[in-house]
């Protein structure tokens, strides 16, 4: 009976893998206070290698837990994903013990999950296959050298909500190059992302071994917290980056004044199109970083026609672009993919076939900064059902060569607001040719008192 729950315990560990008996070379342990008691001899080419504490009626004390554990083999190989809860959600996963996957030398990349809340001393040091590991806001401690010697560890998400970066966490992470440290962080290490000479016999990775490729670190404190001058160990070579308005206070402020460069940090953009993404970085990522920030998308001042004929979906993110004035010819054309677009506020010109054959386009807004769309700018978006227009007092006096009306129908003022009933605001004189024209959704209009319409002959005629 006992031999059947842990073969089920263990298949809600690894997650991807089912067995129906227990494995041979695998094995469960309990430790309480301190002491293990294996339920299958383990073979000497297997070691115990996760320890991980659990939050049950199990635990003798805070001091002093009750830890469940199973054993992995040392060739294991791939993605290794913790599980929140084990045997019907009786044990509540909330720690990553001792030496949890010391030397794991196969797993390429671990899932914590939001029970997580402590990753104790030496839980991933020596894994040098991984290579990625997202660490939850519930994780308040990341403690000492619990990712040293990871080597090729080259991507770590630090989430808000985590408090301590123990010494010697990520030291001698030497594919390491950045670092995006939360706000809630309160308190890091000596030799944090630092280097040190490494016992060869222990690991057998060489004397030195440093953070040596960490180029960029991003902090969000107003005021810096304290840290010991080894705590990064390639500050010579590295460029910190703070929160706007507070390069003066880093530039003045003990051991974080000694990093090469401080500079005011700009958020990374979140493309949701891949494809976005790889034309974006290709042509404006001026800092090499593989990713890009606001602050590079706000200093394009053209897109040419790096788009046009592209199988892009979607493109909510040119609104950081908000160094563009126009929208250039063709820019966009026959982008036959393109569902959503999102024009920043800068933008006055949306020239001749900008979104021509965009077939798949379903919505655009069109900003109060626009003052003329031209002729066949939006020809052939015959999925257009939604014209979002932020401003009706700038719609119409705008010069419409081309309303995307004409396919969509329906006027809304925000994403979720359809206008039934057009009220055309006091200050508008004249409204433009078209504006409104085959707007089927408006069922009734206002008009005001100051209104000057515009008939054939070119006399003015008071409304």
């Amino acid at each position: 009976m006992k031999k059947h729950l842990l073969s089920l315990m263990l298949a809600t560990l690894y997650g991807m893998t089912v067995w129906g008996a227990m494995p041979s070379g695998y094995t469960f342990y309990t430790t309480t206070n301190g002491v293990s008691t294996a339920f299958t001899a383990l073979p000497t080419a297997y070691r115990c290698a996760i320890g991980i504490a659990w939050n049950s009626t199990q635990r003798t004390s805070s001091s002093n837990p009750t830890e469940i554990g199973a054993g992995i083999p040392t060739d294991f190989q791939g993605s290794f994903v913790i599980p929140s809860f084990l045997q019907d959600q009786a044990y509540s996963v909330t720690e990553i013990g001792y030496k949890a996957f010391y030397k794991c030398e196969g797993i390429t990349s671990i899932s914590i999950p939001n029970s997580i809340t402590y990753i104790d001393v030496n839980a991933f040091r020596g894994c040098t296959g991984l290579t990625k590991v997202n660490i939850p806001g519930s994780v308040g401690i990341i403690d000492d050298y619990a990712f040293t010697c990871c080597h090729n560890l080259n991507t770590v998400t630090i989430n808000d909500g985590t408090k301590t970066i123990g010494n010697y966490a990520f030291l001698a992470c030497k594919s390491l190059s950045s670092i995006d440290i939360p706000v809630s962080v309160t308190k890091i290490g000596s030799e944090a992302f630092g280097g040190a000479q490494i016992n060869h016999n222990d690991y057998g990775y060489g004397s030195y071994e440093g953070c040596d490729n960490l180029t960029k670190v991003i902090v969000h404190w107003d005021d810096p917290i304290s840290i010991s001058s080894n705590t990064f160990s390639n500050m010579a070579n590295c460029t910190l980056y703070v929160p706007k308005g507070k390069v003066e206070t880093y530039s003045n402020a003990n051991v974080w004044k000694d990093f090469k460069a401080i500079k005011e940090y700009s958020p990374i953009i979140e493309f949701a199109d891949a494809s976005v993404k790889s034309i974006c970085v290709s042509k404006w990522d001026t800092d090499s970083d593989g990713e890009l920030s606001e602050d590079e998308a706000a200093a394009v001042t053209s897109l040419g026609k790096v788009f046009r004929k592209t199988s892009i979906t979607s493109f909510n993110e040119l609104k950081f672009f908000t160094g563009l004035t126009s929208f250039g010819s063709e820019e966009f054309e026959k982008c036959y993919n393109l569902t959503y677009i999102v024009i920043p506020q800068n933008i006055t010109t949306i020239s001749s076939q900008t979104f021509k054959e965009c077939s798949s386009l379903t919505a655009i807004n069109i900003p109060g900064s626009v003052s003329a769309i031209y002729s066949r700018a939006f020809e052939g978006c015959i999925s257009l059902t939604k014209v979002i227009v932020e401003d009706i007092a700038a719609w119409c006096n705008i010069d419409n060569q081309s309303n995307p009306l004409e396919y969509a129908h329906h006027l809304y003022s925000d994403e979720n607001t359809e206008i039934t009933e057009l009220v055309i605001p006091d200050e508008v004189v004249t409204i433009g040719n078209s504006a409104f024209a085959d707007c089927t959704s408006i069922s009734s209009v206002t008009m005001p008192n100051s209104l000057v319409v515009l008939i054939p002959n070119g006399k003015p005629l008071s409304a």
